[in-house]
């Protein structure tokens, strides 16, 4: 039996998620590791657009993995 889908996330889970992975400057941070503008991640994280699934299983994977922001850098 294949697990049951995640809810998608809302731009308050994100934020969440992205403070434990980040700190403080978080949204900034996310946003360069990405290679998208801090308006983008401050969009989603504030409800004003929908986060793409491909984001929020990135950030799950990091965080249920205990992958750094650092190992994904190349």
């Amino acid at each position: 039996m294949s697990p049951s889908p995640r809810k998608p996330m809302d731009g308050e889970q994100l934020d969440r998620k992205l403070v434990k992975l980040f700190g403080e400057n978080r949204q900034t941070v996310f946003a360069e590791l990405l290679g998208c503008g801090p308006r983008t991640v401050r969009k989603w994280c504030s409800g004003e657009l929908e986060v793409p699934r491909h984001i929020a299983m990135l950030v799950n994977a990091m965080i249920d993995h205990n992958i750094k922001p650092e190992e994904l850098r190349a």
